[in-house]
């Protein structure tokens, strides 16, 4: 039966999608049981492979860890007539960890195999279980192995006994339904991704339009016992994990002592200690003990002198009690894009950990494994819902957001000609925001010439060519670096007759597609402010002749400005663009493209024109 079903959701696929997609997921189902505190999982797939191109979709890695065992494996081949041409061996499969190279202690890996054809399309089944014992929620089921692969079907079935109280959140899902068994309950979702989205520049994640369920437990043990149903009692299990794993060895608080002496100011305190973190500790991924979710103690790392987010913030948070500072262990959903957090359903909905240190004049956010500066969090963690964890207080409040100065880019560009006609520019280039956090790696973290390649592909001007550069930076706490660097052009002169035009260096702006059925909101996670002033000095027997009309745009996505004359023999153009942060329907995205390539079409055409005196 299983085979026939295979055949006909392969035809089905070969006659709705063709060869237009390299794969697709024919079927998936997830089976989930909830007994005697024992989670048990079996998923399935079937997935159709369409060309060469899909065959990586044939490469099959299948996480475990200490507290999910993976066993009862299954794979085999059938080809486009539903025959089965090749089965997994036990053999085949190996295992390896998950983070190999990253982590000291590890407890995540994965049981990896391939299986391929020769013969295209064939289609890949296979199946596995999962088991836990200690489990914080039940399943998070997206039936979509990748956003641009479409799942023509799939089903997600869990039975629990009826008095186990369970909690969903469900998107894009078509069918839910629950049926009462003799003494269980079975519930049952079905859904499909039929219209992959492709990536769009400036969108949300694309995982918020997959088809999704969320499944938590009202009651779990997990270490301890605990609760998702609420908020309060989920950040009291939390607190119980790292009430009593706070204290420092008779050494440290030696070595605290010493550092203090004479420091009564309490934010000059929390800024020595954050320092003495950064200088004596490394982070390494520890993931053993509780998933993830329970720190190593304060001793492990004054001892060892590393830990990953968790037991860096216990540290940490250790340290300032010490001194009598208090400060609140928070958990945060950290990347490189804002993720909702649903504060309807209390569940564990984070994947990094900060400290918040409220001063009597100021609230300091500390991330613990960062090397970047004091009081800074970034565009990593920056304009977030996080949940700090206090007894019986447990609460959401707001990361700080980048604003408009925060984010600020500035370059000072001052042009002038040699006699052969070839531009020569100095630029003083001032990064906040995204550009300071990447330079700042560059210049910390790779080798003089790595760091020289990174910086002629990123920050140079096109069309230029890099004669020197120097990295500038304040201070270890500075929340800006500077960039000079000399560089040659040829091609932005022009001679017509008498006169020489000069093209004013343009912005550096992303590349936004034109699209009349965008898909996907618009979202901006933090400000994009930059600001040019271009000095062209003019050569001698030369005048301004023309220069590029000034220019105000302003629109509800943000605005632009444009700014030309003449002072002492310099012509000065300044420019500058501002796009706010915020999220825009998708159907705002034809005003959006409208407004950014007005902005384009005059930046790149800006330009000086000058006349030779003939004296």
């Amino acid at each position: 039966m299983r085979v026939l079903l295979l055949v006909v959701l392969c035809l089905q696929a070969i006659i709705v999608y063709g060869q237009s997609n390299n794969a697709i997921l024919l079927n998936q189902q997830t089976i989930i049981n909830v007994n005697n505190k024992q989670l048990i999982t079996r998923r399935s797939y079937d997935i159709q492979i369409n060309n060469r191109f899909g065959d990586v979709e044939a490469e099959i890695s299948i996480p475990y860890s200490k507290l999910i065992s993976v066993s009862k494996i299954e794979a085999y081949i059938c080809n486009s007539l539903g025959q089965v041409v090749r089965k997994l061996k036990s053999t085949d499969i190996s295992s390896r960890s998950y983070i190999q190279g990253f982590s000291l202690y590890e407890d995540c890996f994965v049981k990896e195999f391939t299986l391929r054809h020769n013969t295209y399309p064939y289609t890949l089944h296979y199946s596995y279980q999962e088991s836990q014992n200690n489990f914080i929620d039940i399943d998070n089921w997206t039936p979509v192995i990748k956003s641009d692969i479409p799942t023509l079907q799939a089903s997600l079935s869990l039975t629990a006994p009826k008095n186990y109280k369970i909690h969903t959140l469900a998107h894009n899902i078509e069918f839910h339904k629950s049926d009462t068994l003799e003494s269980a309950i079975q519930y049952i979702w079905r859904a499909s991704y039929k219209c992959p989205y492709e990536n769009e520049i400036f969108a949300p994640k694309t995982e918020t339009v997959f088809p999704n369920v969320i499944v938590v437990p009202d009651v779990f043990y997990y270490e301890k016992e605990g609760s998702n149903s609420s908020w309060q009692k989920f950040g009291n299990w939390q607190y119980s994990l790292i009430e009593n794993i706070g204290e420092l060895p008779d050494f440290e608080k030696a070595k605290v002592n010493q550092l203090l002496e004479g420091k009564n100011d309490p934010k000059q305190k929390v800024i020595a200690l954050y320092h003495y973190l950064q200088d004596e500790t490394r982070y390494v991924n520890v993931t053993i003990g509780t998933g993830g979710l329970k720190p190593y103690s304060a001793s492990y790392v004054a001892s060892n002198k590393y830990g990953d987010c968790k037991a860096l913030s216990n540290y940490f948070r250790s340290l300032l009690h010490y001194v009598g500072i208090h400060s609140f262990y928070t958990k945060v959903y950290a990347g490189d894009k804002i993720n909702k957090t649903y504060l309807n359903f209390p569940s564990q909905q984070f994947n990094h950990i900060i400290i918040c240190v409220p001063l009597p004049k100021d609230t300091c956010w500390l991330d613990c494994t960062s090397d970047g500066p004091f009081n800074y969090l970034g565009t990593f963690t920056q304009n977030r819902k996080a949940f700090i964890i206090d007894k019986n207080k447990s609460r959401f409040v707001n990361t700080p957001a980048l604003t408009k100065t925060d984010v600020l880019e500035t370059r000072t560009i001052n042009v002038s000609q040699t006699p052969q006609n070839t531009l020569l520019a100095h630029f003083r280039i001032n990064l906040k925001g995204n550009a300071f956090e990447k330079l700042s790696y560059f210049n910390q973290s790779v080798s003089e010439n790595e760091k020289a390649i990174a910086i002629r592909l990123n920050y140079v001007q096109p069309n230029f060519e890099l004669l020197n550069f120097t990295v500038l930076k304040a201070h270890r706490d500075s929340t800006y670096i500077g960039l000079e660097y000399n560089a040659k052009n040829s091609t932005l002169i022009q001679n017509i007759g008498n006169e020489q035009i000069i093209t004013v260096i343009p912005f550096d702006l992303p590349q936004f597609p034109k699209q009349q059925n965008r898909r996907l909101d618009l979202q901006f996670d933090y400000p994009i402010f930059k600001i040019d002033t271009f000095y062209y000095q003019l050569p001698p027997k030369c005048k301004p002749h023309q220069l590029t009309t000034n220019q105000h745009i302003q629109a509800e996505f943000g605005e632009y400005s444009l700014k030309s004359e003449t002072i002492n023999n310099k012509i000065i153009v300044t420019k500058s663009i501002f796009i706010k942060q915020g999220s825009y329907s998708a159907e705002k995205y034809i005003a959006f493209y409208k407004f950014i390539n007005e902005i384009i079409n005059i930046d790149k055409n800006c330009f000086i024109a000058t006349t030779k005196l003939n004296l």
